[in-house]
């Protein structure tokens, strides 16, 4: 769905793979964007069970895992929306693909929020003088990172999903730089 919220993507192209028959196209399109939902929850799932494991204070614990539980409540009310759907025109308005995306964000940016949490701890634990600058650098970096994933989190339907999708990277991008260091020090 993710490639709906992206300007200059043409969609028209995918009734290839809807088929000839109009009513037989609705219940394939329904199947789809529930096994699509399903995938998105299976993912949300995961991210769930490595933030359970990350040893993170229970505060930052639970601000993940509610916003877990947030995309897991919205994607099951989707997929009743889309099975309750009696037509396309209801179809059309069941399917949000702004806040799907915003949705789909939601894993890979708890558990970066995560990892940034986990090598805060790890810079902090380190008391190394001759190496102050380096430890400062990856503090900053760290830092950054922790904000773009908050961001990412808290992202509604208006938002720049193509800008969003850029910052994802940038975040994990500044980790790599984290972890650069960490080997370091």
């Amino acid at each position: 769905m993710s490639y709906r919220t992206f300007n200059g993507i043409d969609i028209s192209i995918m009734k290839y793979l809807a088929g000839n028959d109009k009513h037989a196209s609705a219940e394939k399109n329904k199947q789809y964007y529930i096994a699509s939902a399903n995938k998105t929850m299976t993912r949300l799932e995961l991210a769930r069970a490595r933030i359970r494991n990350a040893f993170l204070s229970e505060k930052d614990n639970k601000f993940l895992i509610d916003k877990i539980l947030y995309g897991l409540n919205w994607l099951d009310m989707l997929k009743n929306n889309i099975k309750d759907a009696k037509d396309d025109i209801e179809f059309s308005k069941a399917v949000s693909y702004t806040e799907w995306h915003a949705v789909k964000l939601i894993p890979s940016a708890a558990e970066g929020y995560a990892i940034s949490l986990i090598m805060k701890d790890k810079l902090n634990d380190r008391n190394n003088t001759s190496h102050a600058k380096l430890l400062e650098d990856a503090k900053y970096h760290n830092h950054k990172a922790k904000i773009i994933f908050t961001e990412l989190l808290n992202l509604k339907e208006n938002s720049n999903f193509k800008l969003a999708e850029k910052q994802r990277i940038k975040a994990y991008k500044e980790l790599i730089s984290v972890n650069e260091i960490l080997k370091r020090l």
